[in-house]
């Protein structure tokens, strides 16, 4: 009897990562565009001298730029391991892309806050 359940799991799942995927695509997908905006913005930061040195600043800048190279490889990794029916790791790889947001505002908060 078991084998007769674990069919519909699995087509919950499957419904479940899809509906995720789709709106972490479309949400990572369009914050993309800004993403590119701050990588073009990011030479901008480092004009003073005393800049050049600043780890906190350096650290903000890599979490920045970041974001758009971790978005579309998350997003093409998610959609290739839903495409072979890996689903729960399909959405966790959706989700990485806000990793890479949560740092970016870790950062920002130490390189204005702390002195």
């Amino acid at each position: 009897m078991p084998d007769a359940s674990q069919p519909i799991a699995t087509d919950a799942l499957k419904k479940r990562s899809r509906v995720i995927l789709i709106i972490t695509t479309i949400i990572f997908g369009l914050l993309i565009i800004p993403g590119i905006g701050a990588i073009i913005a990011s030479p901008l930061v480092f004009t003073p001298e005393t800049s050049k040195t600043n780890p906190r600043l350096i650290a903000f800048m890599i979490a920045l730029i970041s974001f758009p190279v971790i978005a579309t490889i998350s997003i093409l990794a998610s959609w290739a391991l839903y495409f072979k029916k890996r689903y729960r790791a399909a959405m966790w790889a959706s989700l990485l892309p806000g990793l890479s947001i949560l740092s970016s505002l870790v950062t920002y908060a130490v390189v204005e806050w702390l002195p």
